[in-house]
């Protein structure tokens, strides 16, 4: 015991003057040494350098890499811009931004934290720890991450995520008739299909694999999702831009110049190439769809249950049952 508290003073010491001296160089690297040797030390000293930081203009500085989060209530639903993105970034830059989804970022970092399952306040208190081990698996500037969670706020000084941590987002929303369709294709139950949109039925995510990461499932239903989003202090905030499902799949060569405009403004040094988004659009011509029928028929009274649920969020983005 006296031995750990000598040294808890020690590392106490050597932080307060790095960090008041502004030394990320030596931070990072006395971090790292931590992280090695003794994981007990190290989540005590990055906490507190991480809080010191996010509550300081420095932050900017200290946080080099960034997140581009891609959003969606059915993360299905991201994978033609994650491709797009992936596409167009490499060809441009030769940068990869090793997309993957948020969950699975997840699972990749729980040995770090000797954690075997993370509910929704777990992600609530320490989501900004999480993401920065996550941006610290990988040496780009920016990691592309998918995600079905709501955007979550504890006030005062928790979030889904920081803007030191975010470069910018993305959110495809889709009229909820058409994902309502796809789950009772899939589940053949309109029990099932109404519970999964409205946030009723939320197992958790748990790979294949025994002894696996278990992760509460926070998508909070289709409303719920897309409010949480398209609030403007977090659209203002965390520069975020809304893309409708049904207008890329109706005009891609506008809404991937769009997408790319939108980095531009976060802060990317890239520009638009019309002849380069041509070329990924004609190579994946098979994905975009601009015919939403479904073998399934829907009943009246299952329209009526759908626009009795998400009246409000349907007249705001304009959908119609």
């Amino acid at each position: 015991m006296l031995l750990k508290k000598i040294k808890t003073n020690y590392l106490d010491k050597l932080f307060s003057d790095l960090v008041n001296k502004n030394d990320f160089i030596n931070i990072d690297k006395e971090l790292k040494k931590l992280k090695n040797n003794n994981q007990e030390f190290y989540h005590l000293f990055l906490n507190r350098v991480l809080n010191t930081y996010f509550n300081n203009d420095h932050g900017q500085e200290f946080f080099k890499n960034k997140i581009i989060w891609l959003n969606s209530f059915d993360i299905s639903d991201t994978s033609l811009i994650k491709e797009f993105l992936s596409f167009y970034i490499n060809q441009k830059i030769d940068v990869s931004l090793s997309p993957e989804p948020y969950t699975d970022a997840l699972k990749n970092i729980s040995k770090i934290f000797k954690i075997k399952q993370i509910s929704f306040e777990d992600l609530v208190e320490n989501s900004f720890l999480y993401q920065y081990e996550i941006l610290n698996q990988t040496s780009n500037k920016n990691k592309l991450l998918q995600s079905n969670h709501a955007f979550f706020e504890k006030l005062p000084d928790k979030f889904f995520t920081h803007y030191y941590l975010t470069q910018c987002f993305f959110y495809v929303i889709k009229n909820p008739i058409h994902i309502y369709q796809q789950y009772r294709e899939k589940y053949e139950s309109q029990l099932i299909a109404l519970n999964m949109i409205s946030g009723l039925k939320e197992d958790p995510i748990q790979s294949t694999e025994e002894n696996s990461l278990i992760i509460e499932n926070t998508n909070k239903g289709w409303s719920t999702n897309v409010l949480s989003w398209s609030n403007p202090n977090v659209m203002n905030t965390f520069r975020g831009l809304l893309i409708k499902y049904e207008d890329l799949m109706n005009n891609p060569l506008q809404i991937f110049a769009e997408i790319i405009s939108h980095l531009i403004q976060s802060g990317m040094d890239i520009d638009v190439d019309y002849e380069l988004i041509e070329k990924f659009i004609e190579k994946n011509q098979h994905q975009i769809l601009t015919n939403f029928n479904f073998d399934i028929a829907i009943s009246n009274q299952e329209k009526k249950k759908i626009t009795r649920e998400f009246g409000d969020v349907l007249e705001k983005f304009q959908y119609k049952i």
